[in-house]
C-alpha cells in the first residue's frame, strides 16, 4: 500500500429502451391451498398474481398461484422481539420487518434478498448481522432440478465481479456449469442487447432488454379490489433488486428438452428469457423462493422457530478455561498451521436456521496462547460454552471451558457472554497450543452452549478457518470521546483476505474541515487507544473535504501488530477508525467497528 487513494463516488446511468416482449406462467398447485398469511400479504400476492389466477391475463407469476407455508416469525434483530413474519412462494419470499412502518403500499411488503443469500452463503439476520453457512453451489438455477449440466447458484456466485457490456452490445455471451464464458456469435439473431446500466455501490451491471422491458411493463393488475391496467411494477426494481450479473446464454434441460435460455440474476430473483417457447411464454421468475426455502430449512421441522427466553440476565460470570476431559489430536507443534483465525457460527439445535451465537478464536503467532470471544443472543439459563473435538455430526470430548457459571445466565441482545485467553496448561495433557490450532485448521473443532434446561445442548457450531470478513464504522461526532459538535459524517468498511493477508478499505467522508489524518486505533466505544494503522495522512489540510479514501493494508503497513491480529480486534469490537482534523486535533468523528459479512472456510 502506502496511503489512501482520493477519488469521487460513481454514479447511475440510465437508458431507456422499449421494445416487444411477451410474458411466461408457471407454477405449481398444491394439494390444499394456502393463503396468504396477512392482509398485507394477501394484497401484494393479488396484484399481479390474481389476474393470472382468474385466467384474464397469461404471463409469469411473480409469486405462485399460492403460498408454500404458512407464516413463519425468523430471527431479525431491529424487528420487533427480535423477529419478522415471513411467507414462502415458489418464486420468492414476502416479509414485513417493521409493521410499525407507514404503509405506503409498496415497500410496506418486500421481498428478501434471496439470490444474494443463497450465493454468498449469508443469511441476514438484522440490519448488520449475518448467519454464515455453505452457499447453495449445486442448486440450478434454470430447469429441472436434476439437469446435470446447467447453471447453479454456484455459477452464478463466479460470475458477480464481471465486467459489464456496453450500452446497445448485443448479448451473445454463453455460460456453462463450471463458469466458463464464451461468445456465441450465432446468439446475436436472438436481437437482445444490454439495455440498462447500472451503477451503484458494489454493482455495475447491464440489464438485458428483454429483462428490462418485462420490469417495466404495463398490463392487468388487481387494486382496491379491481383489475386495472397499470404498471407491474410501481418501481422496476421492486421484485427483483439491482443486478448481480450480466445476462447468459445457458443450455438447459426443461421437461427433458435441452433448450436455449438467457439467464439475468438480480439481488432478490433470476429471470429467464426462453425464445424457443410459444409467445406469451417467454420471460419467467425463476423459483428462487422455492430454492431458498430447500437451502434454508433442509429439515422441514427447522422452519417453526420455537419462543425465545423473556428474562434478562442479572448475573456477570468470568470466563474460565479448564479442560475437564482428555481430547484426541494429531500432534503437530512446529510450525503453526497458516490460518490463524477462526469462527464458530453457533445454531440452536432445533432451529438450525437461528443463530444462537458465535466464536471468534485467533491462535497468537507465538503459540502462546489463542484468543477467543464469545457472543450470544437470545439464549435462556447458559451454564457452560465448551470447545469439543469433533463435529456437529460427530461428537467428541471437551478441550476446553469458554464459559461457566455458577448460577444460569438468559441473554436476549447480543452480548458478549466471555473473552479470554487458552494457555497450554487450559488444555488436556496431550495438547499443545499448535495442536489445537492444527485441529481447528483440520475442521476437527466445535462450540456448544449447553443449558440448564434439556437438552443440555442447546446449541452447536463447527470451527472454520476465516476466510473473508466484511466489516463498517459509521462516524459522527458523537462518538468521539469525549463527543464533538460536529457537521462532518462518512462511514468505512473493511474487507479481510485471508488468501492475500490484506485487508482492502475505503473511507467515504462529508464536509470534515481541515482533514489532517484516517487511523484505526485500538480501544472500545467509551475509551481512546493508540493507532494500529494509519489510512490516511498529510502534512498539508485538505479543506473541507469530501470525497473517497481507499486502499490496501498488508504486512508491510504495520508495525507492532498482524493483519490477522488487526482482523481480530475489529471482529471482536476493540476497534475503531478516528478522523483528525484541523479543528478537533483528537478527533472530528469517529465509529467502532463492526462485523457485517463472515465467510468460512469449508
Amino acid at each position: 500500500m502506502a496511503l489512501a487513494s482520493l477519488h469521487t463516488a460513481r454514479t447511475v446511468k440510465v437508458l431507456t429502451v422499449v421494445m416487444a416482449m411477451s410474458l411466461l406462467a408457471l407454477g405449481f398447485m398444491h394439494a390444499t391451498a394456502i393463503e396468504p398469511g396477512t392482509p398485507e400479504f394477501e394484497r401484494t400476492w393479488a396484484r399481479t398474481d390474481k389476474p393470472v389466477v382468474d385466467g384474464l391475463v397469461d404471463r409469469t407469476w411473480m409469486w405462485g398461484p399460492e403460498a408454500n407455508t404458512g407464516t413463519i416469525e425468523e430471527r431479525y434483530e431491529e424487528s420487533p422481539g427480535g423477529k419478522r413474519i415471513v411467507q414462502y412462494y415458489d418464486k420468492s419470499r414476502m416479509e414485513i420487518t417493521d409493521p410499525d412502518a407507514v404503509d405506503d403500499g409498496v415497500w410496506y411488503v418486500t421481498n428478501g434478498l434471496l439470490v444474494n443469500e443463497l450465493i454468498s452463503g449469508r443469511i441476514q439476520i438484522g440490519h448488520g448481522l449475518y448467519e454464515v453457512r455453505e452457499p447453495a453451489k449445486d442448486i440450478n438455477v434454470a430447469g429441472d432440478p436434476n439437469d446435470p449440466d446447467g447453471p447453479t447458484y454456484g455459477t452464478i456466485a463466479k460470475l458477480v465481479d464481471e465486467p459489464p457490456l456496453a450500452d446497445g452490445a448485443p448479448i451473445t455471451q454463453r455460460i456453462l456449469r463450471d463458469g466458463t464464458i464464451f461468445n456465441d456469435e450465432s446468439l446475436e439473431d436472438a436481437g437482445v442487447v444490454a439495455a440498462y446500466h447500472v451503477q451503484v455501490t458494489d454493482i455495475d451491471h447491464q440489464v438485458a432488454s428483454v429483462f428490462w422491458e418485462f420490469m417495466n411493463s404495463e398490463g392487468t393488475v388487481y387494486e382496491d379490489g379491481d383489475f386495472i391496467d397499470d404498471l407491474l411494477f410501481q418501481n422496476p426494481f421492486y421484485a427483483t433488486g439491482y443486478p448481480i450479473t450480466e445476462a447468459y446464454w445457458a443450455s438447459v434441460k426443461l421437461e427433458n428438452v435441452v433448450q436455449d435460455v438467457l439467464i439475468q440474476c438480480f439481488e432478490r430473483r433470476c429471470l429467464t428469457y426462453t425464445p424457443g417457447n410459444d409467445e406469451g411464454w417467454q420471460v419467467e421468475a425463476g423459483n428462487v423462493g422455492q430454492h431458498y426455502y430447500r437451502w434454508r430449512y433442509p429439515d422441514p421441522g427447522s422452519a417453526t422457530p420455537t419462543s425465545t427466553a423473556t428474562t434478562t440476565a442479572t448475573t456477570t460470570a468470568t470466563a474460565t478455561a479448564t479442560a475437564t476431559q482428555t481430547a484426541t489430536a494429531t500432534a503437530t507443534p512446529d510450525p503453526l498451521p497458516e490460518d490463524r483465525i477462526f469462527v464458530s457460527s453457533i445454531s440452536a439445535t432445533a432451529n438450525p436456521g437461528i443463530l444462537a451465537g458465535r466464536a471468534y478464536l485467533f491462535v497468537q503467532p507465538d503459540a502462546s496462547g489463542i484468543d477467543y470471544q464469545i457472543t450470544v443472543a437470545d439464549v435462556a439459563n447458559i451454564t457452560a460454552v465448551h470447545l469439543r473435538a469433533g463435529s456437529e455430526t460427530e461428537p467428541g470430548p471437551i478441550i476446553a471451558t469458554l464459559f461457566t457459571a455458577s448460577s444460569s445466565v438468559t441473554v436476549l441482545d447480543e452480548f458478549v457472554l466471555a473473552e479470554g485467553t487458552l494457555r497450554a496448561e487450559d488444555l488436556p495433557d496431550s495438547m499443545s497450543i499448535a495442536d489445537l490450532a492444527q485441529l481447528m485448521a483440520d475442521n476437527g473443532t466445535y462450540v456448544t452452549i449447553e443449558t440448564s434446561g434439556q437438552p443440555a445442548v442447546i446449541a452447536i457450531g463447527d470451527v472454520r478457518a476465516l476466510t473473508f470478513a466484511g466489516m463498517r464504522a459509521n462516524l459522527s461526532g458523537s462518538a468521539v470521546v469525549p463527543p464533538v459538535d460536529s457537521n462532518a459524517f462518512g462511514f468505512a468498511t473493511f474487507n479481510y483476505d485471508a488468501a492475500t493477508d490484506s485487508i482492502d478499505y475505503r473511507v467515504s467522508l462529508e464536509n470534515v474541515p481541515g482533514l489532517l489524518s484516517v487511523h484505526v486505533r485500538a480501544g472500545s466505544a467509551t475509551e481512546n487507544g493508540p493507532i494500529l494503522a494509519t489510512l490516511f495522512v498529510t502534512s498539508t489540510p485538505l479543506e473541507d473535504y469530501s470525497g473517497i479514501l481507499e486502499g490496501t493494508l498488508d504486512s508491510a503497513d504495520l508495525d507492532d501488530i498482524s493483519v490477522e491480529e488487526l482482523t481480530y480486534q475489529m471482529l471482536t469490537g476493540d476497534a475503531y477508525v478516528s478522523v483528525h482534523s484541523t479543528e478537533n486535533a483528537t478527533g472530528e468523528i469517529r465509529g467502532q467497528i463492526k462485523v457485517e459479512v463472515l465467510i468460512e472456510k469449508i
